[in-house]
């Protein structure tokens, strides 16, 4: 029974990794560390993600989504969909918000992506332009890095139709084909275990 159990998380865990793979083309996950952001001037504890999934292979140009949810509303969390630019370094980012219902266009973000040396080799974004909300101008914040599947599982199942949404018809049959492979495996997993 060992075995079989042993054999059969070891599947489990390499089906998890290709649906991993499936959705983390082109894809970057932006955590701010700070849980302080300035919204109208004000500032508002929170979490908040940015989801860059990028257009052609790559990262140059693609769709953003910013996750927030505020510490004051924690069964709440809001999704803002964007378009963004990054140059050819990385360090630069321009962010196209949608307009808001009643205007023409929406605002332009710009900022940029720093690193400082030290013992935590912290990286920052800092907000250089802000055309809807110039009172996040020359904010900066703590930033970093991770894996889509190191979010909380609230933050995943929130960006995922958007996710699934750039990919094309045939990952979509894979990513789905897999998932339903993994919740068999469990199945096949508990079976094992509690016989």
């Amino acid at each position: 029974m060992k075995k079989t159990l042993i054999a059969l998380l070891t599947i489990y865990c390499f089906l998890i990794g290709y649906s991993s793979a499936a959705i983390s083309q082109d894809l970057c996950t932006i955590v701010f560390e700070d849980n302080s952001i300035v919204i109208g001037g004000d500032p508002v504890q929170c979490d908040l993600y940015y989801i860059l999934l990028g257009d052609d292979g790559g990262l140059r140009t693609g769709d953003m989504l910013q996750l927030t949810r505020r510490h004051d509303l924690p069964n709440k969390y809001f999704l803002a969909k964007a378009r963004f630019k990054l140059d050819d370094a990385a360090q630069r980012i321009t962010i196209h918000w949608r307009a808001d219902e009643g205007e023409k266009m929406g605002a332009v973000e710009q900022g940029r992506f720093t690193s400082r040396v030290g013992p935590t080799g912290s990286r920052y974004y800092t907000i250089t332009r802000h055309s809807g909300d110039q009172s996040q101008e020359g904010l900066q914040l703590r930033v970093r890095q991770v894996d889509f599947e190191l979010l909380p599982n609230w933050a995943r199942q929130a960006c995922l139709p958007s996710i699934l949404a750039k990919l094309t018809p045939e990952q979509q049959y894979e990513y789905h084909k897999h998932q339903a492979e993994s919740i068999r495996m469990i199945g096949k997993i508990a079976e094992e275990y509690f016989k």
